[in-house]
């Protein structure tokens, strides 16, 4: 289940959304932890923490889809545990989260077997290497 950490919570959350996001926010060169908790506070990135069978955080921006006023739910970073069962039911709370902020698409960056864990979400090699997954939500 995920539940949204209010932006001013983020401050005193702060020491635990850094612990659980880090080995994520590592692998991305462009990361930078003052901005992440500068957008937090304002609400430009959100921080929901999920519980039950997979416990961590997830860390969100709804941004523009490139070329169109049409709103995307981007996942920008996961941290914690869970398996692949689990992390699909996560992701649907995602989607009908995205769905609630009439965003028409829900996208992340990963590694390439997130294919099997995702099989319905379009998946597209980046310049960087990254694979690019998309999924488009009514």
């Amino acid at each position: 289940m995920l539940v949204e950490i209010p932006t001013s919570r983020v401050p005193h959350e702060w020491d635990t959304i850094r612990a659980v996001l880090s080995s994520a926010v590592k692998r991305d060169p462009k990361a930078n932890w003052l901005d992440m908790l500068g957008m937090g506070i304002t609400g430009q990135m959100r921080f929901w923490a999920a519980s039950g069978p997979v416990a961590g955080i997830v860390a969100v921006e709804v941004q523009r889809q490139p070329g169109t006023l049409r709103r995307a739910l981007a996942v920008i970073y996961a941290g914690g545990l869970g398996n692949g069962n689990a992390m699909r039911r996560t992701m649907a709370e995602i989607e009908d989260w995205a769905a609630k902020l009439k965003c028409g698409e829900v996208r992340f960056e990963g590694r390439k077997g997130w294919q099997r864990v995702f099989p319905d979400y379009h998946a597209d090699e980046g310049a960087d290497g990254r694979m690019k997954y998309r999924k488009v939500i009514a």
